[in-house]
């Protein structure tokens, strides 16, 4: 679901021996409707800057989607646990309604529609882990 990275080293030829800040990793699925597949690569192809900037203002530091088909797979990075990103983006003055209400139109609303995955196993520059 998510893992958190304390304390890594930077082992970049930019970052020498500086600290990384710790990092929460999330992973959703998210299914769209048959007909807005198209109509979704379109749309969200780009995001509204006002969104982006509030995005990483409460937290995100990066967020890639994946398309399978009507399945969208979500990897978001972000400094703070993602359930305060959540709120602090509810939370801010930014109108959100339209984008939301575009984007929300072109998703199912079903069970297991919109679900965080959980991570079964990992790798990185320290080794191998079960994911957590």
């Amino acid at each position: 679901m998510r893992r958190v990275i304390v304390g890594l080293r930077d082992d970049s030829p930019e970052g020498g021996d500086r600290v990384a800040q710790p990092t929460y990793v999330t992973a959703r699925r998210t299914v769209l409707h048959s007909d807005r597949v198209d109509d979704y690569v379109r749309v969200h192809a780009t995001v509204p800057d006002e969104l982006a900037q509030a995005l990483r203002a409460n937290g995100v530091l990066s967020w890639h989607i994946w398309r399978d088909g009507r399945t969208l797979f979500h990897h978001i990075e972000t400094d703070r646990p993602y359930a305060e990103v959540i709120a602090g983006m509810a939370a801010s003055k930014l109108d959100l309604r339209s984008w939301e209400a575009t984007i929300h139109a072109m998703l199912e609303h079903t069970a297991g529609s919109d679900i965080r995955l959980e991570s079964v196993w990992r790798m990185d520059g320290r080794g191998q882990s079960d994911g957590r």
